[in-house]
Protein backbone atom coordinates (compact mmCIF):
# COMPACT_ATOMS: atom_id res chain seq x y z
CA UNK A 1 0.00 0.00 0.00
CA UNK A 2 1.75 3.06 -1.27
CA UNK A 3 0.40 5.78 0.97
CA UNK A 4 0.64 9.57 -0.62
CA UNK A 5 3.30 11.57 1.05
CA UNK A 6 3.10 14.19 3.20
CA UNK A 7 2.87 17.56 1.45
CA UNK A 8 6.29 20.45 3.05
CA UNK A 9 3.86 22.81 3.54
CA UNK A 10 1.59 20.27 5.65
CA UNK A 11 4.30 19.51 7.46
CA UNK A 12 5.34 23.28 7.99
CA UNK A 13 1.69 23.93 9.12
CA UNK A 14 1.77 21.42 11.81
CA UNK A 15 4.98 22.39 13.50
CA UNK A 16 4.24 25.50 13.64
CA UNK A 17 0.39 24.64 15.14
CA UNK A 18 2.48 23.28 17.66
CA UNK A 19 5.21 25.55 18.33
CA UNK A 20 2.18 28.22 18.56
CA UNK A 21 0.24 26.83 20.20
CA UNK A 22 3.03 25.31 23.18
CA UNK A 23 4.08 29.07 23.33
CA UNK A 24 0.33 30.05 23.90
CA UNK A 25 0.05 27.20 26.62
CA UNK A 26 3.21 28.86 28.84
CA UNK A 27 2.14 32.57 28.58
CA UNK A 28 -1.20 31.96 29.79
CA UNK A 29 -0.40 29.81 32.30
CA UNK A 30 2.39 32.59 32.98
CA UNK A 31 -0.95 35.06 32.92
CA UNK A 32 -2.50 33.26 35.23
CA UNK A 33 -0.61 32.08 37.53
CA UNK A 34 0.59 35.59 37.68
CA UNK A 35 -2.59 37.25 39.23
CA UNK A 36 -3.26 39.85 35.73
CA UNK A 37 -6.69 41.57 36.03
CA UNK A 38 -8.30 42.76 33.85
CA UNK A 39 -10.68 45.80 33.75
CA UNK A 40 -13.46 43.64 33.63
CA UNK A 41 -14.45 41.63 36.78
CA UNK A 42 -14.63 38.27 36.26
CA UNK A 43 -12.77 38.59 32.52
CA UNK A 44 -9.69 37.10 33.35
CA UNK A 45 -11.17 34.15 34.39
CA UNK A 46 -12.98 33.40 31.13
CA UNK A 47 -10.20 34.92 29.25
CA UNK A 48 -7.38 32.74 31.12
CA UNK A 49 -9.50 29.41 30.58
CA UNK A 50 -10.48 30.14 27.00
CA UNK A 51 -6.64 30.61 26.06
CA UNK A 52 -5.51 28.04 28.26
CA UNK A 53 -7.81 26.27 26.35
CA UNK A 54 -7.85 27.66 23.02
CA UNK A 55 -3.98 26.57 22.84
CA UNK A 56 -4.12 23.57 23.91
CA UNK A 57 -6.96 22.63 20.62
CA UNK A 58 -3.89 24.22 18.27
CA UNK A 59 -1.35 21.80 19.59
CA UNK A 60 -3.93 19.18 19.21
CA UNK A 61 -5.07 20.40 16.02
CA UNK A 62 -0.92 20.43 14.83
CA UNK A 63 -0.09 17.31 15.86
CA UNK A 64 -3.01 15.52 14.31
CA UNK A 65 -2.07 17.25 11.00
CA UNK A 66 1.31 16.00 11.11
CA UNK A 67 -0.16 12.46 11.37
CA UNK A 68 -2.18 13.38 8.45
CA UNK A 69 -5.69 13.11 10.45
CA UNK A 70 -8.52 15.00 8.66
CA UNK A 71 -10.76 15.78 11.87
CA UNK A 72 -7.38 17.85 13.05
CA UNK A 73 -7.37 20.07 9.63
CA UNK A 74 -11.61 20.59 10.44
CA UNK A 75 -10.66 21.14 13.88
CA UNK A 76 -8.02 24.02 13.29
CA UNK A 77 -10.04 25.65 10.22
CA UNK A 78 -13.01 25.80 12.25
CA UNK A 79 -11.65 26.18 15.97
CA UNK A 80 -9.71 29.60 14.71
CA UNK A 81 -12.01 31.76 13.59
CA UNK A 82 -14.46 31.30 16.40
CA UNK A 83 -11.11 32.23 18.87
CA UNK A 84 -10.89 35.29 16.68
CA UNK A 85 -14.10 36.53 16.87
CA UNK A 86 -14.86 35.63 20.34
CA UNK A 87 -11.40 37.55 21.35
CA UNK A 88 -12.37 40.20 19.42
CA UNK A 89 -15.56 41.18 21.29
CA UNK A 90 -13.59 39.86 24.88
CA UNK A 91 -11.16 42.13 24.57
CA UNK A 92 -12.08 45.11 21.43
CA UNK A 93 -10.64 43.97 18.21
CA UNK A 94 -6.98 45.27 17.58
CA UNK A 95 -4.18 44.98 15.25
CA UNK A 96 -3.25 41.81 16.50
CA UNK A 97 -6.76 40.14 15.45
CA UNK A 98 -5.81 41.11 11.58
CA UNK A 99 -2.36 39.35 12.00
CA UNK A 100 -4.41 36.13 12.81
CA UNK A 101 -7.09 36.67 10.67
CA UNK A 102 -4.36 37.21 7.82
CA UNK A 103 -2.00 33.91 8.83
CA UNK A 104 -5.66 31.78 9.35
CA UNK A 105 -6.47 32.62 5.75
CA UNK A 106 -2.70 31.71 4.44
CA UNK A 107 -2.85 28.77 6.50
CA UNK A 108 -6.24 28.14 5.36
CA UNK A 109 -5.13 28.23 1.53
CA UNK A 110 -2.03 25.51 2.26
CA UNK A 111 -4.65 23.16 4.32
CA UNK A 112 -7.42 23.07 1.47
CA UNK A 113 -4.96 22.90 -1.51
CA UNK A 114 -5.32 19.49 -3.65
CA UNK A 115 -2.58 18.72 -2.64
CA UNK A 116 -3.02 18.66 1.04
CA UNK A 117 -6.67 17.41 0.16
CA UNK A 118 -5.45 14.97 -1.02
CA UNK A 119 -2.91 13.36 1.59
CA UNK A 120 -5.21 14.02 3.78
CA UNK A 121 -8.20 11.83 2.38
CA UNK A 122 -5.97 9.25 1.15
CA UNK A 123 -4.83 8.88 5.19
CA UNK A 124 -8.14 8.42 6.15
CA UNK A 125 -9.42 6.22 3.53
CA UNK A 126 -6.94 3.65 4.59
CA UNK A 127 -6.26 2.27 0.74
CA UNK A 128 -4.16 4.80 -1.47
CA UNK A 129 -6.28 6.94 -3.89
CA UNK A 130 -6.42 6.55 -7.49
CA UNK A 131 -7.14 9.41 -9.45
CA UNK A 132 -8.58 8.53 -13.05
Amino acid sequence: MDRKKRPTSVAVIGWILILLGGLSVMMSLLTIMSGFQPLKPGGMTILGFWSLVGAAIIVVSGIAILKGLNWGRLLYLVFMPVSIVLQGLLLGFTPAHIFGLILYIVILVFLVSPAASTFFTSRNSGEPRVDE
